[in-house]
């Protein structure tokens, strides 16, 4: 029987953990803490029909620590256009002892060529933004804001399994949006060829709320194919803002960041960096401000 040399022998095991070493840090799962409750994750991907090189960001939210809230255009009367970046600094002054009251936004989802009122309902504390349930392809709601001790302070549901009516009135904000996974951990997105860039609204099986964003394009099917395959052990999401609008910005003490869309297929007009108005957000608060 032939017998490598023993030098021969030696480089190909050194080769070998080498391209194993290499292999396992591309799929390591790196966390960065900016506070209490409060991770940032990025995870770089390939996209498999394209072998397309993308990234995945993840803020993973505990809302045991901190507030979700939705801002809307519509309670200002249709005035100030302001990207995600610019709707969480517009309250940084409301306490003079904090970097600031809102430390994150994101899209809130899809809205209508009024540029101010919501496609699916929206509900902001006792402002109600747009009162229409969808009962077509809109089958996510998120809510945020429990007003009973016994209800987790942020879910999602899936509509076509729970009655929105039955928890409206419940919390302080409802949003509903197309549906990207259901319960549990189930693509509902077809595959087809359109993609973009995106920003959705997912929550895994310890409740957290987790703000995802990817400015590599790729089809939802695609999207949420990735997703899953991640270590976030995600039960359910929804789709946010695809292509140029899609946005997530955050700025937790020294931590700071602004992630914005680039592309989305038949669309005529692609982002270069710079964050479009968008009117209605998602935006995470320190609870301790809030309270006092």
């Amino acid at each position: 029987m032939y017998r490598a040399p023993k030098l021969q022998v030696a480089i190909f095991c050194i080769l070998t953990l080498l391209l194993s070493a290499s292999c396992s840090s591309s799929n390591e799962t790196t966390w960065e803490t900016l506070d209490n409750g409060l991770e940032l994750g990025s995870f770089n991907v390939t996209i498999p029909e394209s072998d397309t090189k993308a990234r995945i960001i993840v803020m993973r939210i505990d809302p045991t620590q901190w507030r979700l809230e939705l801002r809307a255009r519509s309670q200002q009367g249709g005035e100030n256009d302001k990207n995600a970046k610019q709707w969480a600094l517009s309250e940084e002054s409301i306490d003079s002892n904090s970097a600031g009251n809102i430390v994150a936004a994101t899209n809130a989802g899809m809205f209508n060529t009024d540029y101010i009122s919501h496609i699916g309902y929206m509900q902001v504390g006792e402002h109600i933004n747009n009162a229409h349930i969808l009962r077509n392809k809109y089958y996510s709601a998120a809510l945020f804001g429990a007003l009973e001790d016994t209800l987790p302070e942020f879910q999602l549901i899936d509509l076509d399994e729970t009655e929105l009516e039955s928890l409206k009135d419940k919390y302080s904000y409802v949003i509903q949006n197309l549906r990207l996974i259901k319960y549990p951990s189930e693509n509902r997105w077809q595959e087809q060829e359109r993609k973009w860039s995106e920003a959705a609204l997912a929550q895994d099986v310890d409740g957290n709320a987790l703000f995802l964003f990817s400015r590599e394009p790729m089809t939802m099917f695609e999207f949420n194919e990735i997703i899953l395959s991640l270590p976030l052990e995600i039960v359910r999401a929804q789709h946010l803002e695809g292509g140029p609008e899609a946005q997530l910005y955050f700025q937790v003490g020294k931590h700071s960041d602004e992630f914005t869309g680039s592309y989305e297929s038949s669309f005529s007009d692609f982002s270069k960096g710079t964050a479009w108005p968008i009117p209605n957000v998602i935006v995470v608060k320190r609870i301790e401000i809030d309270q006092q």
